[in-house]
């Protein structure tokens, strides 16, 4: 399979099992980044991701297809801890806080 094979599946996958033990780093690198920058440059211009996935169909047969909506779920799913942070104010109450909390 390629690189981008399940892509935003395992991000999600990698943040939900970094972020509990506050890994910021692996190797020196910031992974938390470099996965939001490999997820911003692959989204396409409708706000959507579209990554490969592959299914079992038979007992040992295996289809590829581009799967969009589980893609972008799972894209959504690892940025939703940024998009929480970057909402500063409720449109309900006017006040601080994230509309997410």
């Amino acid at each position: 399979g390629s690189r981008k094979d399940y892509f935003s599946m395992y991000a999600w996958l990698l943040s939900e099992a970094l972020q509990p033990l506050r890994v910021k780093t692996i190797d020196g690198i910031d992974w938390r980044m470099e996965v939001e920058k490999t997820l911003l440059k692959d989204q396409s211009a409708d706000g959507s991701w579209e990554y490969d996935f592959l299914w079992k169909t038979g007992k040992k047969e295996l289809k590829r297809y581009s799967e969009k909506v589980l893609s972008t779920a799972f894209a959504l799913l690892f940025l939703t801890p940024k998009l929480k942070k970057e909402v500063t104010k409720s449109p309900r109450s006017g006040s601080g806080g994230s509309k997410f909390d």
